[in-house]
Order: C-alpha cells, then sequence, then structure tokens
C-alpha cells in the first residue's frame, strides 16, 4: 500500500472513531432531555425511545451529525492533500523561492534551493527582512521593487520578473530574477 492511500485510510478511520461517539453522544442527551423535560419516562426510555416517529427523528438526526463529520472530515483531508502537494512542489523547486509577508516584508518561509543559493541555512533566513537578501548598498531598490511587486498583484496584474542581486553569506553577489 502506497504512502499517500495508508495515509487517507487512517484519516477515514478518524471519521469512524470520531463519528461515532459525536452521535451516541447526541443520541444520550437526547434521551436525558426527553427524561428530564417531559419527566414521564423510565431510565430506559434514554436509549430506545417509546414511539416510532421520536425514533425516526433521533435517528435521522444522528444520521445527520454522522454525515456532516464525514463531510467534514473529507474536506479536511482535501485540505492536507492540498498543504501537502503545495509542500513538495515548494521544496523541490528547482528555483529559490522566499515567502515574503507583503505588509512587513519579513521572509516567512523558503525552499531548500533557496538555502543552497544563499549558503545559509533555512532558520537563518526565515525572519530576515526581504531586503537584507541583497547587498546592503541596494536596500532602497530593493524595497522600491518589493512594494511595485506587491502593488501589481494587489490590482490583479503580474509581477514581471526584474533582474537584481542576491547576497550569498560568504559576500558573493549573484544575480537574480
Amino acid at each position: 500500500m502506497s504512502e499517500h492511500a495508508d495515509l487517507t485510510t487512517r484519516r477515514n478511520r478518524k471519521i469512524v472513531v470520531l463519528g461515532a461517539p459525536i452521535a451516541a453522544g447526541f443520541w444520550l442527551a437526547e434521551g436525558v432531555l426527553h427524561l428530564l423535560v417531559f419527566d414521564r419516562r423510565s431510565a430506559w426510555d434514554i436509549l430506545l425511545p417509546a414511539t416510532a416517529h421520536e425514533m425516526w427523528m433521533r435517528s435521522l438526526i444522528a444520521c445527520a451529525i454522522v454525515g456532516f463529520g464525514v463531510y467534514a472530515q473529507l474536506l479536511v483531508n482535501k485540505l492536507h492533500e492540498g498543504r501537502e502537494r503545495y509542500r513538495a512542489l515548494f521544496e523541490n523547486a528547482l528555483d529559490a523561492i522566499f515567502l515574503a509577508d507583503a505588509e512587513s516584508g519579513k521572509i516567512l518561509d523558503a525552499n531548500s534551493t533557496a538555502s543552497r543559493l544563499l549558503l545559509r541555512p533555512h532558520e537563518e533566513i526565515v525572519g530576515l527582512h526581504q531586503s537584507e537578501l541583497h547587498p546592503p548598498a541596494m536596500e532602497d531598490d530593493s524595497r522600491r521593487l518589493f512594494s511595485e511587486h506587491i502593488a501589481q498583484i494587489r490590482i490583479g496584474e503580474s509581477a514581471q520578473p526584474v533582474e537584481h542581486v542576491a547576497l550569498r553569506s560568504d559576500g558573493v553577489e549573484v544575480p537574480v530574477e
């Protein structure tokens, strides 16, 4: 069995493990509520309702709760799969990728190619201001280009590539786009 299939199987088991107790909890809570509110039943009626109508209603609601839980878990699974695909694409990209916060300019993440490009560990790159990826003499230009790119993206335009220079940890300036 592939790793992906095994992960999906474990997630689907979680649906049953979490959905069944929630439905059982609803069933018992509904029975206790009827026992306390109507005060005309025995404790046994908590598990088995006295009328077929109530049995059907409780069953339908319990099934709806389990169904909603299954649907929610399937959505969560898709979200996780999308994140896993994004992470794989990000990490295995042949180009250096830096993810920066648009407001602060701080680097939030970088892939392993970015670490090799700058000759810096990932932990050292994350948290830097994007302008610190370039030579100090180009700081103003780096900040301006970054702001222009953000402005273009916000109005729905594609940011055009610009030739620039990155500064490696050994002081060598590397041309980048």
